[in-house]
This record gives C-alpha cells, sequence and structure tokens, in this order.
C-alpha cells in the first residue's frame, strides 16, 4: 500500500514537472517572437526613415529640376530671339513696302531687294538715269529707316551692302568692272548734292559699301535658261553681326552651367 501512495506521488510529481517544462518553453518561444516582432518594428521603422530622406531628396530633385526647366524656357526664348532677329528685319522689311509702289523685288529668305537694272541705268551705261534718282530719292529714306529707327535691329546690323550684277553677255573683267561702278554710283548718288537730306543720311555712312560680282549669279528660268533682264541688277542687302549674335548665343547656353 505505503509502494502504490509512493509511486502515485512519483508519477504526479513527473506530470506537474512536464507541464512546468512546457510552460518554460512556451515562454521561451513567447519571448522569442516577441523578441522577433521587436526587430521587425525597428527594422520597419528604419525603412521608413530611410523612405522619408528619399522622398525628401527627391522633393529636393524634382524643386531643382522644376528650376532648371525654367531658366531653359528663359534661354529658348532668349535664343529665340537672337536666331530668329534675322527673319523678323525680313518682316519689317516686307512690311514697310508693301504699299508702296515702287518696282522692287524682296527675297522672303533672305531679306535682299533686288532692283531692275532698266530702272536706274541704259544697257551697258553706269550713269544713272533721271527715272533711277528719282526712285532712289524715294527708296533710300524708308529703306535706312528700318535699321536705324529700331534700336533693337540696329545693334545687330553691321552692314548695308550695295551689290551690282549682270547678265552673261561680255567677259567676266568687262561685267566685274561695269558691276562694280554701277553699285558705287548708287552711293556716291546717295551723298551727292541731287539727293535731299534724309535722316539717317550721316549713320549711313559708317555700315554702307558697295561690291560689284560680275555675272558669278545669274537669274535663271526654270529650265535653266539665263534671264538676262533680271539678272541685270542692284541688290540691296543688309549683314548681321554674326559674331556678337555667336556670342550672346554661347553666353545664354553656357550662363549657369557648373
Amino acid at each position: 500500500m505505503a509502494r502504490r501512495k509512493r509511486k502515485n506521488e512519483e508519477e504526479e510529481s513527473s506530470y506537474w514537472l512536464s507541464i512546468g517544462d512546457l510552460m518554460a518553453g512556451a515562454l521561451i518561444i513567447f519571448i522569442l517572437l516577441f523578441v522577433l516582432q521587436i526587430l521587425n518594428v525597428n527594422k520597419k521603422l528604419e525603412e521608413k526613415d530611410v523612405l522619408i530622406n528619399k522622398l525628401g531628396n527627391l522633393q529636393n530633385r524634382i524643386e531643382e529640376l522644376e528650376g532648371r526647366e525654367e531658366a531653359l524656357v528663359d534661354k529658348s526664348k532668349s535664343l529665340e530671339q537672337i536666331i530668329g532677329m534675322k527673319q523678323a528685319i525680313i518682316g519689317v522689311i516686307i512690311q514697310k513696302f508693301q504699299k508702296e509702289n515702287l518696282r522692287i523685288d524682296i527675297d522672303s529668305k533672305t531679306g535682299n531687294i533686288k532692283l531692275d537694272d532698266s530702272i536706274l541705268f541704259n544697257l551697258g551705261s553706269d550713269q544713272l538715269k533721271p527715272e533711277g534718282k528719282e526712285f532712289l530719292m524715294k527708296f533710300i529714306p524708308k529703306y535706312t529707316d528700318i535699321f536705324f529707327g529700331d534700336g533693337n535691329i540696329r545693334q545687330y546690323v553691321t552692314q548695308i551692302v550695295i551689290e551690282g550684277h549682270t547678265d552673261d553677255t561680255g567677259s567676266y573683267l568687262y561685267n566685274l568692272d561695269l558691276s562694280q561702278r554701277r553699285a558705287l554710283n548708287v552711293v556716291k548718288f546717295i551723298y551727292s548734292d541731287e539727293m535731299p537730306d534724309f535722316k539717317w543720311k550721316y549713320e549711313l555712312q559708317k555700315i554702307i559699301t558697295a561690291n560689284g560680282r560680275s555675272k558669278m549669279l545669274l537669274i535663271r528660268d526654270q529650265y535653266g535658261r539665263v534671264e538676262r533682264n533680271k539678272s541685270r541688277r542692284v541688290e540691296f542687302q543688309f549683314k548681321l553681326d554674326d559674331e556678337r549674335a555667336n556670342e550672346e548665343i554661347k553666353k545664354i547656353l553656357y550662363s549657369g552651367v557648373k
């Protein structure tokens, strides 16, 4: 009897020890899970901080790009103004003379104004005809006002060129001499006593020049045949300060570049 009682006590003690071991094991597992949860939370907090920093950097980058975009827009506008200056001048020339009753031909690409040679000279002559002088009296003041009357245009124009051209009749040297004398006589007339004073007469002296091109630039029809009447002409051309324009373009493109 006593032996059975002791055996029951040993079994009961063993039972409670097993329960205790299980509870201790469960507690350890709980602690481990708790620690893992804390570590997971800390990791997420760290990831959150990294994400916040990335978002902050991204916002700064967006603001930087927006600033560059505004600067590029300003540069683009300035470049358009410089590059488009020649077209703007051509537009002014066309508008200026479209209502004038003058026999001129305006090249919409270059702005060159072609005067029919028969208006100014007789065939083979370098002496201005009376009707040619009358034409120049009307034309020159209007033409020069385009370049000197607008300060924005004037700063880019470096030359007004009067260019003489002939047809293909005769030698190169003969036509070179004739075309040069015709161009020069136009300039001489502008500064002669016959020509009435006009507003920009003396300013024009600083940039006007005369050239003869002989028969180098003949005008041909659609079949390639020389149009002699059109080839004999005097052209008024303007030249822009390309060097200055290029320098301004470089300043605009490289401004703010580090």
